[in-house]
């Protein structure tokens, strides 16, 4: 069943089609909106609204929705155990945050990097994006924060002190005076 709308030279320009589900007792029914021949917005039975070429927002689209999990990694070199890493993408910024734990990257002088972001992070000239670590077991993080390494699906952890010192896998060993190497960190960041 639809409703359709015509214009002048008696060709529809826009229709609402309510679609039932694959068999004749099924109530899964959805509502498709076209406009010029095209589906445009699907509201499923559930009330999700799916729209196809995004939501605008006066001067912005709002054109990509995500979130999920993603698995940290150590790109440079060793192991972790992953206990939780998950992801909102809003647009072109993605907000994730992880706790790893068991932290043993390869003894030496790499840049210790956490890998395996779930997009790629943009390489906007002198785009650096920030973030925080929110825990790290016995270790010594006050004097650096995380940092999107642009390009890449990794990041890495740069000193505050504004010089360009960022931790090697070394560096990274030496922070931790005992056996919790355990990290908690966000990061937002845009995405290419």
């Amino acid at each position: 069943c639809d409703i359709r709308f015509y214009n002048n030279n008696a060709q529809p320009i826009a229709v609402i089609a309510a679609v039932k589900g694959s068999s004749a007792n099924d109530t899964d029914g959805k509502l498709d909106f076209y406009t010029s021949n095209a589906k445009r917005l699907t509201i499923a039975s559930t009330g999700l609204a799916t729209f196809t070429g995004g939501i605008n927002l006066g001067d912005t689209t709002l054109s990509n929705y995500a979130e999920g999990t993603w698995t940290p990694t150590l790109p440079n070199g060793g192991t972790l155990q992953t206990n939780s890493g998950t992801y909102t993408r809003i647009g072109n910024i993605c907000h994730l945050q992880f706790y790893v734990s068991s932290i043993a990257p390869t003894a030496d002088t790499s840049q210790f990097r956490i890998g395996g972001l779930p997009f790629t992070v943009s390489d906007d000239a002198n785009y650096f994006p920030a973030g925080s670590v929110g825990y790290a077991g016995d270790g010594q993080f006050a004097n650096y924060r995380i940092i999107g390494n642009n390009n890449t699906t990794t990041c890495y952890f740069h000193s505050v002190a504004g010089t360009s010192t960022a931790l090697s896998n070394n560096d990274f060993i030496s922070q931790f005076s005992g056996s919790n190497d355990a990290l908690i960190c966000s990061l937002t960041y845009r995405v290419k």
